[in-house]
Protein backbone atom coordinates (compact mmCIF):
# COMPACT_ATOMS: atom_id res chain seq x y z
CA UNK A 1 0.00 0.00 0.00
CA UNK A 2 1.19 3.55 -0.75
CA UNK A 3 0.49 6.58 1.53
CA UNK A 4 0.75 10.04 0.30
CA UNK A 5 2.94 12.59 1.80
CA UNK A 6 0.03 14.58 3.38
CA UNK A 7 -0.61 11.21 5.62
CA UNK A 8 3.14 11.79 7.61
CA UNK A 9 2.39 15.72 8.73
CA UNK A 10 1.62 16.28 11.87
CA UNK A 11 -0.39 18.54 13.57
CA UNK A 12 -2.86 21.58 12.38
CA UNK A 13 -2.50 24.05 9.43
CA UNK A 14 -2.08 26.68 12.12
CA UNK A 15 0.31 24.88 14.08
CA UNK A 16 2.53 23.62 10.49
CA UNK A 17 2.58 27.43 9.91
CA UNK A 18 4.40 28.75 12.70
CA UNK A 19 6.61 25.61 12.87
CA UNK A 20 7.40 26.66 9.17
CA UNK A 21 7.87 30.03 9.81
CA UNK A 22 10.39 29.75 12.76
CA UNK A 23 12.51 26.60 11.15
CA UNK A 24 12.56 29.07 8.68
CA UNK A 25 14.40 32.04 11.02
CA UNK A 26 16.55 29.21 12.71
CA UNK A 27 17.97 27.89 9.82
CA UNK A 28 18.85 31.46 8.28
CA UNK A 29 20.61 32.13 11.73
CA UNK A 30 22.53 28.96 11.20
CA UNK A 31 23.59 29.83 8.06
CA UNK A 32 24.76 33.71 8.67
CA UNK A 33 26.48 32.59 11.73
CA UNK A 34 28.74 29.56 10.36
CA UNK A 35 28.99 31.61 7.64
CA UNK A 36 30.44 34.72 9.48
CA UNK A 37 32.87 31.85 11.60
CA UNK A 38 34.24 30.56 8.20
CA UNK A 39 35.14 33.91 6.75
CA UNK A 40 36.67 34.49 10.37
CA UNK A 41 38.92 31.43 10.61
CA UNK A 42 39.77 32.51 6.39
CA UNK A 43 41.33 35.47 7.21
CA UNK A 44 43.45 33.80 10.46
CA UNK A 45 44.51 30.82 8.88
CA UNK A 46 44.67 31.01 4.82
CA UNK A 47 43.70 28.16 3.26
CA UNK A 48 41.42 27.17 5.92
CA UNK A 49 38.47 24.98 4.49
CA UNK A 50 34.73 24.70 6.52
CA UNK A 51 33.89 20.82 6.85
CA UNK A 52 31.25 21.36 4.62
CA UNK A 53 32.85 22.76 1.88
CA UNK A 54 35.33 19.41 2.52
CA UNK A 55 34.94 16.57 -0.52
CA UNK A 56 35.61 12.97 1.65
CA UNK A 57 35.02 9.93 0.28
CA UNK A 58 31.83 8.22 0.89
CA UNK A 59 31.87 4.62 1.91
CA UNK A 60 31.08 2.33 -0.73
CA UNK A 61 28.15 -0.04 -0.81
CA UNK A 62 28.70 -2.19 -4.04
CA UNK A 63 29.63 -1.98 -7.35
CA UNK A 64 27.90 -3.45 -10.92
CA UNK A 65 29.91 -3.89 -13.57
CA UNK A 66 28.64 -4.44 -17.39
CA UNK A 67 30.32 -7.44 -19.43
CA UNK A 68 29.74 -5.09 -21.91
CA UNK A 69 32.46 -2.47 -20.86
CA UNK A 70 36.40 -2.81 -21.85
CA UNK A 71 38.92 -2.02 -19.31
CA UNK A 72 40.63 0.02 -21.39
CA UNK A 73 37.74 2.85 -22.14
CA UNK A 74 37.44 6.26 -21.02
CA UNK A 75 34.26 6.69 -19.31
CA UNK A 76 32.07 9.25 -18.85
CA UNK A 77 31.20 9.99 -15.26
CA UNK A 78 27.50 10.68 -14.69
CA UNK A 79 27.06 11.85 -10.97
CA UNK A 80 24.03 11.96 -9.33
CA UNK A 81 22.12 12.03 -5.53
CA UNK A 82 19.29 10.42 -3.90
CA UNK A 83 17.64 10.87 -0.59
CA UNK A 84 16.26 8.52 1.88
CA UNK A 85 13.35 9.84 4.18
CA UNK A 86 12.04 6.70 6.45
CA UNK A 87 9.28 7.41 8.41
CA UNK A 88 7.25 4.90 10.35
CA UNK A 89 8.66 1.96 8.49
CA UNK A 90 8.60 3.42 4.94
CA UNK A 91 10.72 4.98 2.84
CA UNK A 92 9.77 8.11 0.49
CA UNK A 93 9.76 7.06 -2.77
CA UNK A 94 9.24 8.07 -6.32
CA UNK A 95 6.51 6.19 -8.02
CA UNK A 96 6.59 6.14 -12.11
CA UNK A 97 2.70 5.86 -12.93
CA UNK A 98 3.69 5.42 -16.98
CA UNK A 99 6.35 2.62 -16.51
CA UNK A 100 5.01 1.52 -12.88
CA UNK A 101 8.08 1.59 -10.51
CA UNK A 102 9.45 2.79 -7.49
CA UNK A 103 12.74 5.00 -7.33
CA UNK A 104 14.69 6.84 -4.55
CA UNK A 105 13.85 10.79 -5.10
CA UNK A 106 16.73 12.99 -6.36
CA UNK A 107 18.73 13.61 -9.35
CA UNK A 108 22.21 14.60 -11.34
CA UNK A 109 24.28 16.46 -9.57
CA UNK A 110 24.80 19.58 -11.84
CA UNK A 111 28.35 21.13 -12.35
CA UNK A 112 29.70 23.42 -9.49
CA UNK A 113 26.94 21.94 -7.29
CA UNK A 114 28.00 20.29 -3.86
CA UNK A 115 26.31 16.67 -3.47
CA UNK A 116 24.68 18.35 -0.33
CA UNK A 117 23.09 21.67 -2.81
CA UNK A 118 22.14 18.95 -5.44
CA UNK A 119 20.50 16.72 -3.05
CA UNK A 120 18.40 19.91 -2.08
CA UNK A 121 17.65 21.47 -5.26
CA UNK A 122 16.90 18.08 -7.04
CA UNK A 123 13.85 17.23 -3.51
CA UNK A 124 12.72 20.38 -4.16
CA UNK A 125 12.49 20.42 -7.88
CA UNK A 126 11.14 16.65 -8.45
CA UNK A 127 8.95 16.42 -4.94
CA UNK A 128 8.39 19.79 -3.50
CA UNK A 129 10.06 18.63 -0.62
CA UNK A 130 12.45 21.43 1.27
CA UNK A 131 15.42 19.16 3.13
CA UNK A 132 15.92 20.53 6.40
CA UNK A 133 19.76 21.44 6.93
CA UNK A 134 22.06 19.91 8.56
CA UNK A 135 19.97 16.80 8.62
CA UNK A 136 22.08 15.87 6.09
CA UNK A 137 24.06 12.37 6.87
CA UNK A 138 25.79 10.12 4.37
CA UNK A 139 24.48 6.44 3.81
CA UNK A 140 26.75 5.63 1.05
CA UNK A 141 27.93 5.32 -2.45
CA UNK A 142 26.88 3.07 -5.53
CA UNK A 143 29.36 2.96 -8.74
CA UNK A 144 27.61 1.93 -11.73
CA UNK A 145 29.37 0.86 -15.15
CA UNK A 146 27.48 0.00 -18.43
CA UNK A 147 27.38 1.10 -21.90
CA UNK A 148 25.15 3.59 -22.97
CA UNK A 149 23.17 4.26 -26.20
CA UNK A 150 25.56 6.13 -28.25
CA UNK A 151 28.17 3.26 -27.25
CA UNK A 152 30.31 5.44 -24.56
CA UNK A 153 30.92 4.20 -21.06
CA UNK A 154 29.03 5.67 -18.63
CA UNK A 155 30.38 5.85 -14.81
CA UNK A 156 27.15 6.56 -12.38
CA UNK A 157 28.09 7.61 -8.86
CA UNK A 158 24.72 7.12 -7.49
CA UNK A 159 25.73 9.23 -3.63
CA UNK A 160 22.54 8.42 -0.83
CA UNK A 161 21.86 10.26 1.88
CA UNK A 162 19.85 9.90 4.89
CA UNK A 163 17.83 13.43 5.40
CA UNK A 164 14.66 14.81 7.36
CA UNK A 165 12.46 16.94 5.30
CA UNK A 166 10.31 19.89 6.65
CA UNK A 167 6.69 19.52 7.20
CA UNK A 168 5.10 21.02 4.15
CA UNK A 169 5.61 21.04 0.45
CA UNK A 170 6.31 23.53 -2.32
CA UNK A 171 4.56 23.64 -5.71
CA UNK A 172 6.25 21.57 -8.54
CA UNK A 173 6.92 23.51 -11.28
CA UNK A 174 4.24 22.45 -14.30
CA UNK A 175 6.10 22.86 -16.90
CA UNK A 176 8.97 20.70 -15.13
CA UNK A 177 10.12 17.21 -15.77
CA UNK A 178 9.15 15.48 -13.57
CA UNK A 179 5.69 16.67 -13.83
CA UNK A 180 5.53 15.73 -17.26
CA UNK A 181 7.00 12.29 -16.84
CA UNK A 182 3.66 11.37 -14.33
CA UNK A 183 5.54 10.92 -11.47
CA UNK A 184 4.11 10.83 -8.01
CA UNK A 185 5.64 11.46 -4.35
CA UNK A 186 4.58 8.23 -1.61
CA UNK A 187 5.45 6.12 1.40
CA UNK A 188 5.72 2.73 0.60
CA UNK A 189 7.03 -0.41 2.11
CA UNK A 190 10.37 -1.51 0.98
CA UNK A 191 8.83 -5.26 0.15
CA UNK A 192 6.04 -3.74 -1.70
CA UNK A 193 8.36 -1.24 -3.69
CA UNK A 194 10.84 -3.96 -4.19
CA UNK A 195 8.54 -6.37 -5.47
CA UNK A 196 6.85 -3.76 -8.20
CA UNK A 197 10.43 -3.09 -9.69
CA UNK A 198 10.66 -6.74 -9.74
CA UNK A 199 7.78 -7.26 -12.29
CA UNK A 200 8.77 -3.66 -13.96
CA UNK A 201 9.24 -4.40 -17.97
CA UNK A 202 10.78 -1.15 -19.03
CA UNK A 203 14.46 -0.26 -21.32
CA UNK A 204 17.79 -2.32 -20.07
CA UNK A 205 18.87 1.11 -18.63
CA UNK A 206 15.62 1.35 -16.15
CA UNK A 207 16.19 -2.20 -15.46
CA UNK A 208 19.65 -1.70 -14.01
CA UNK A 209 18.47 1.08 -11.98
CA UNK A 210 15.59 -0.63 -10.59
CA UNK A 211 18.27 -3.38 -9.27
CA UNK A 212 20.14 -1.01 -7.42
CA UNK A 213 16.84 0.71 -6.01
CA UNK A 214 16.29 -2.70 -4.61
CA UNK A 215 19.50 -3.43 -3.28
CA UNK A 216 19.92 -0.19 -1.29
CA UNK A 217 16.33 -0.78 -0.31
CA UNK A 218 18.05 -4.77 0.81
CA UNK A 219 20.75 -2.54 2.85
CA UNK A 220 18.43 -0.20 4.86
CA UNK A 221 16.35 -3.28 5.87
CA UNK A 222 19.30 -5.07 6.75
CA UNK A 223 21.13 -2.00 8.83
CA UNK A 224 17.46 -1.66 10.70
CA UNK A 225 16.69 2.08 9.06
CA UNK A 226 13.52 0.34 7.67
Amino acid sequence: MCLPFSCFLRGTPGNRGLFRKKSRVFRDFLIKKETALTDSLSLLFPGFTSAAQCQIPMRLLFETDSRSCSPGEKPISVPSVRAIIVSYGRVAMVRNEKDDYYRFPGGEIRSGETNISALAGRLREETGLIVSPGTETEYGCVVCRNRSETGGILLREVFYYICRVEPYRVPVRADSAPSQESLSLCFVSPVTAAEVNRLCFSSAETRMMLGVENRVLELLVRDGYL
